[in-house]
């Protein structure tokens, strides 16, 4: 009994001690923005880390959607070393690293998913001054429809006290406003579409940014940067590989487009970008296919997306084509799919081409990792990127 008391007390004691140390830390760091929400995050941080580079700021970033990165101050890059399973303590790594670099600022991803580890995240490991949130949407998870209420709640455990927040104003609800007062949290309402798409830099396509545009401006603009240097910093920001892109492939008098929504993950986010992709295309949505991409790892993720394609009038897809883990299911559920047995991303792609009419657009779906970042790599390579 005796030696658990001491065991215990020293446990104790060696945590105060290191929550001490890792608050001291945060302290040496002057600015800590967290970007959170379900989609974009990884474009914002990457945008937002290179406007303030050349503001003349010390930033440290990272990103942890498509590719685990740490962006360092001189916008080089370095993967985020992971033994086991992925955990938010990474983040302590993220303050020593930056430390080490004498970065005045870091921006970084939260990482969680449910709402007890966005607290300790953000309230424990980050304490951000500037909290960005993008929006809301049903990620991980099987429910594929929720109100903006249920789709915000574990968001708002992202909300340091007296911290400021950047959101857009269509994205706020009674919830959130709510979390707002109680935390004395200043609210930042950014408006969508008002830093004009004249401002994008030249070559950078509209739909790359959409709505991460405007809370990139805004959040540059807050801290004093011109348009000019905000610009330039978006320009030379290096996109993610899992950015939503369409790749266009012209082969035996066909043109075939593929598009990589696979980060998009869930069905509304897949939703969207297919509006979007007919829109610059000038396709209609009965030239519309699907290449899922499965994950062995993921199999929460596989069931919401069984569940939506068995539903009558979700996607109306004239193939479905299917990779990777839960192949078979799908196939026995659905029946219309076809299993993809080759791992080679240029015979898929030749495959598919194949098996399609001209002007047929292709959308990846579910998951950016596994079978979905080989055939990406290869699109990138020997597509025509529109």
């Amino acid at each position: 009994m005796g030696l658990f008391i001491i065991s215990t007390a020293i446990l104790l004691i060696f945590l105060f001690a290191e929550n001490f140390l890792h608050s001291s830390r945060l302290k040496r760091i002057p600015l800590r923005i967290s970007v959170s929400g379900t989609r974009g995050k990884t474009t914002i941080v990457r945008s937002l880390a290179s406007v303030f580079r050349k503001s003349g700021m010390v930033v440290l970033a990272k990103t942890t959607g498509s590719e685990a990165n740490y962006i360092l101050p001189d916008g080089s890059e370095k993967p985020v070393r992971r033994w086991g399973i992925t955990t938010i303590m990474e983040q302590k790594r993220l303050i020593q690293l930056a430390l080490k670099l004498n970065a005045d600022c870091i921006i970084t991803e939260i990482m969680s998913i449910n709402p007890e580890n966005h607290y300790i995240e953000t309230q424990k490991l980050i304490k951000p001054g500037i909290t960005i949130l993008t929006n809301f949407r049903a990620d991980h998870t099987s429910k594929t429809e929720l109100s903006p209420e249920e789709a915000s709640a574990s968001f708002i455990n992202d909300i340091f006290p007296a911290s400021k927040l950047f959101i857009h104003e269509n994205e706020l609800n009674r919830c959130l406003e709510e979390a707002l007062l109680r935390k004395g949290s200043e609210l930042i309402r950014v408006k969508t579409g008002f830093s004009g798409r004249s401002d994008l830099p030249e070559g950078i396509p509209d739909y790359r940014f959409g709505e991460n545009l405007d809370l990139v401006y805004s959040v540059s603009r807050f801290h004093g940067i011109d348009d000019n240097r905000i610009r330039e910093g978006i320009a030379e920001a290096k996109p993610d590989i899992g950015n939503f892109g369409i790749y266009r492939f012209s082969r035996e008098g066909k043109e075939i487009y593929f598009v990589n929504s696979f980060a998009a993950n869930d069905p509304f986010s897949t939703s969207i970008l297919i509006g979007k992709t007919l829109k610059i295309t000038g396709r209609d949505d009965k030239s519309v296919s699907g290449l899922i991409s499965l994950r062995n790892d993921r199999g929460e993720r596989s069931r919401q997306w069984l569940d939506v394609l068995s539903s009558p009038g979700s996607f109306n897809f004239n193939k479905l084509f299917v990779a990777g883990a839960h192949a078979k299911i799908f196939k026995r559920k659905l029946g219309f799919c076809e299993i993809l047995k080759s791992h080679d991303p240029a015979i898929i792609t030749d495959h598919i081409i194949d098996a399609t009419v001209d002007g047929s657009v292709i959308f990846g779906l579910a998951n950016f990792c596994g079978p979905g970042s080989k055939i990406v790599s290869y699109w990138n390579e020997a597509g025509t990127k529109i």
